[in-house]
């Protein structure tokens, strides 16, 4: 039986709950705000839950309080009374204690709580760098994932992969730095990692496969680089460079399939428009970076660069 009013001691069946629309309401504030308690040190082997695990909470003492789904992805459960509820970051035990404390606290006299892990979520990996298809990979089953599969999984490296300066960033603590763990790929894919301790991946990790150029900011997406070149070039059009690519006048020729016999290689124009939307031209001879291997003269471009190479006088 459940208790009427305030004064009421404990019914029979061991819980009484306050009915009044505006109590009710002005508890809702107070307890919307509980985060969920915080999570003690747990013993080694103990699950805890994260976002996407499925639970189900029962209440021992009212059947209507009870929630089966999914915990957000802000870390919390719907639960009648209580709205939202923090579960992240508990185990199954300690969710319910703190569930039942926070029930306690003002709705009831007593509550018992039962809170079950009905399935674990997979965990990710997030995957960047000089990857063919960089994004977010599932764990498998057990948790974990090596090197050599999140490779695999991702379509290999690309041609411009610095394998032996990969690494790995793993942050346990959200209060502590992240650990910056190396990972020579070169050393894990020798003889298919036979001998060799593998580092394995877990949930939250992130894996890094920096470029041969040492820069991470073109490597970040799959977003390639498009520059067009027009005139006297045997394919006039758009190149493109994919991320990580060595973006330079010299080799956006190349792409262009090279000068035709008209072009006046010594005056080629780049033309660029700057985030301000002004636009600035610059000549550069190309001629000396291809014939006589001036390298260091040699232009680096910028997505949406125009080359234009101009037609050399011709006298019959």
């Amino acid at each position: 039986m459940r208790s009427t009013g305030i004064g009421q001691g404990p019914s029979a069946g061991g819980c009484a709950r306050l009915w009044w629309g505006a109590l009710a309401s002005a508890l809702w504030l107070a307890l919307s705000s509980v985060p969920g308690a915080a999570a003690e040190p747990t013993e080694e082997g103990e699950i805890v839950l994260n976002p996407g695990d499925a639970v189900r909470i029962t209440m021992v003492q009212d059947p209507d309080v009870m929630f089966e789904g999914e915990v957000s992805v802000m870390g919390t459960v719907v639960l009648p009374y209580l709205r939202e509820f923090r579960l992240a970051g508990l185990t199954s035990e300690q969710a319910a204690k703190a569930l039942s404390e926070a029930y306690c606290r003002e709705l009831y006299q007593e509550a018992t709580l039962s809170v079950v892990l009905l399935r674990k979520a997979p965990g990710k990996v997030y995957v960047y760098g000089a990857i063919k298809q960089p994004g977010v990979v599932a764990l498998p089953p057990t948790g974990e994932i090596t090197a050599m599969q999140l490779i695999s999984e991702m379509g290999g490296l690309t041609s411009w992969a610095a394998p032996e300066r990969a690494y790995i960033l793993r942050q346990p603590d959200v209060a502590k730095p992240a650990e910056r763990i190396p990972l020579d790929l070169t050393e894990v894919f020798a003889e298919g990692g036979l001998g060799r301790v593998l580092v394995p991946l877990r949930n939250g990790d992130v894996f890094f496969v920096p470029g041969m150029d040492g820069g991470a900011r073109q490597i970040m997406t799959n977003d390639d680089c498009q520059i067009v070149v027009v005139g006297e070039v045997n394919a006039p059009g758009i190149v493109r460079f994919a991320p990580g690519e060595q973006r330079t006048v010299m080799r956006a020729i190349f792409k262009a399939a090279g000068f035709s016999k008209f072009a006046k290689s010594t005056q080629v124009r780049l033309i660029r428009y700057g985030k301000d939307g002004n636009r600035s031209e610059e000549k550069i001879n190309v001629s000396e970076i291809i014939d006589d291997g001036m390298l260091h003269k040699d232009v680096e471009l910028s997505p949406g660069d125009m080359l234009i190479v101009p037609q050399k006088l011709i006298n019959f």
